[in-house]
């Protein structure tokens, strides 16, 4: 586990997040030794994925493939 990321977490976070989450609380915790992704939601009723697509100043990676209307990019950051 990322050491660094996880004890940045408050303690009270974490034992709130158990209790939630339950079974699910160990994936969520490995999670944390995975890179960050970066994601946004296309508000379809404004614009097309289509259009944003060719309007953002990123590239655009991938389309979910759930069949959500939402797109993944990559941005230097």
């Amino acid at each position: 586990m990322d050491s660094d990321r996880l004890s940045a977490l408050p303690q009270a976070f974490l034992h709130r997040m158990k209790d939630m989450l339950g079974d699910d609380f160990e994936p969520f915790l490995a999670a944390y030794e995975q890179p960050r992704t970066y994601g946004l939601r296309v508000n379809t009723a404004k614009i097309s994925c289509e259009e944003f697509e060719q309007i953002v100043p990123f590239e655009v990676k991938k389309k979910n493939p759930m069949g959500f209307e939402w797109l993944f990019f990559t941005m230097r950051m």
